[in-house]
């Protein structure tokens, strides 16, 4: 049985390793079995646990996830002989300001506002962030630093350390390399739901896909043809001059925009606008191309190019148009199949994030070198490199799984070395102005 469940920790390690962090500042003493906490060699019986984050300037998202990081923070603590009273001497505080000292640190920090701010004294525990959404992280940050660990969701995936954990006075300041990081947990009809248990993992491992990309777009949210279609046929794609707009409501369309139409080109700058007013969560907006469907033939969309010349040029027209209002936004839209690689002689506006997907048989490579070798040494570093050298940032999505029935497709089998290569595919990412990654 022991050996069963060392097998299995083997096997899912991975995901630890996706989103783990360097262990520091703490020893692990193996000779006790029940985990104890200590700090500056003192052993912490008794704690008291204040939250003082000020909800009111706190998303209603940012403040479940922070409920949701403390519940487990007093759920563990006392597996760790640690009992939870008001009156303790000992306090392990959530929220409140980033000590002066520690603010240049988190400055440096790719992205400041999910950063990770713990500084230990001999009476305290200090665990913040800079902003909203890191607080949740950080209590999860300071739970990692602690030995606990959730390799799968659901209550079979949680690990606690054995023995003496002890931290050591002193600080530490740790932020995301992207600023967004996913990981889709697909559902079958052969296994139970486990929405419930994903989503609670999904913030214990300190993911967060929270921005706002919301996919296909251009019939989907920009120029419904239930809405449209009727009135202005021109709206839509021109092919064998016939525009091809049936009013339909469901979500699979056969027919893409006609982006060279100033009035589609308004369209999408508007719902760009909302999409950012609704939220400040929401960091991209989506100005993707439907999932299938001919471009359009018109002659000034001909003028424009092919499919990704008018993918880029619509987008390039919304990200020019919404630049000033909102600098810290940007306009993404999915890289794949016919519109995977980058166009040649036309430059992506810097607020440009082309979403890039491993269409792997659109570069002639086969799924099983996937599983092999790093991205860096296969057909698709290409691409990521050239869309990186276009101008924009990069966001990847990188689909590993069963995907539509097919058994050749990408990831039926999962990649027996995958790990061994993984951390070089993020570095390489990052190489090439990758802002997010799932």
């Amino acid at each position: 049985m022991n050996g069963d469940k060392v097998r299995m920790k083997k096997q899912i390690l991975f995901v630890y390793l996706i989103f783990g962090v360097a262990v520091s500042n703490f020893s692990h003493d193996a000779q006790a079995a029940t985990p104890e906490l200590w700090v500056n060699g003192k052993r912490v019986s008794q704690a008291n646990i204040q939250v003082v984050a000020e909800r009111r300037n706190l998303e209603e998202k940012f403040e479940r996830w922070l409920d949701a990081a403390v519940a487990d923070l007093e759920r563990i603590l006392p597996l760790f002989g640690v009992e939870l009273s008001p009156d303790a001497p000992f306090s392990i505080i959530v929220g409140g300001k980033v000590p002066e000292p520690l603010q240049a640190l988190v400055k440096k920090e790719r992205y400041p506002n999910q950063a990770s701010v713990i500084r230990i004294t001999d009476r305290e525990i200090h665990v913040t962030s800079p902003g909203g959404r890191g607080l949740g992280k950080a209590v999860y940050t300071f739970l990692d630093r602690l030995g606990v660990r959730w390799y799968i969701p659901g209550k079979w995936g949680e690990v606690l350390p054995d023995g003496r954990m002890e931290l050591s006075k002193g600080s530490f300041v740790e932020g995301p390399d992207f600023l967004f990081r996913s990981f889709y947990w697909g559902k079958s009809d052969s296994y139970p739901d486990m929405a419930k248990d994903y989503q609670r993992w999904h913030l214990r491992m300190r993911m967060d896909n929270e921005f706002g990309f919301s996919g296909h777009s251009y019939s989907q949210y920009i120029a419904p043809p239930h809405k449209y279609a009727s009135d202005h046929p021109e709206y839509y794609s021109l092919i064998g001059g016939e525009r091809i707009a049936p009013p339909q409501t469901y979500k699979r369309y056969i027919h893409q925009l006609c982006v060279s139409n100033k009035e589609v080109q308004q369209l999408a700058i508007d719902f760009a606008r909302r999409r950012f007013k609704q939220s400040d969560l929401h960091r991209f907006a989506s100005i993707s191309p439907n999932d299938g469907g001919p471009f359009c033939q018109c002659g000034p969309c001909r003028e424009i190019g092919g499919d990704v010349e008018q993918t880029v040029f619509l987008a390039n027209v919304v990200a020019r148009a919404v630049r000033d209002e909102y600098p810290d936004r940007w306009v993404a839209f999915y890289a794949y199949s016919g519109h995977l690689l980058p166009p040649k002689g036309m430059k992506l506006e810097p607020n440009v994030v082309p979403y890039i997907v491993n269409s792997l048989h659109e570069v002639g490579q086969a799924e099983w070198k996937y599983w092999s070798a790093p991205i860096r040494k296969t057909g698709l570093a290409k691409v990521i490199t050239a869309w990186a050298t276009s101008g924009g940032r990069t966001a990847l999505r990188f689909n590993w799984g069963l995907n539509g029935g097919g058994l050749d497709m990408a990831g039926f089998l999962y990649p027996y070395n995958w790990v061994s290569h993984l951390q070089d595919d993020f570095r390489f990412f990052l190489e090439n102005k990758g802002v997010g990654v799932m």
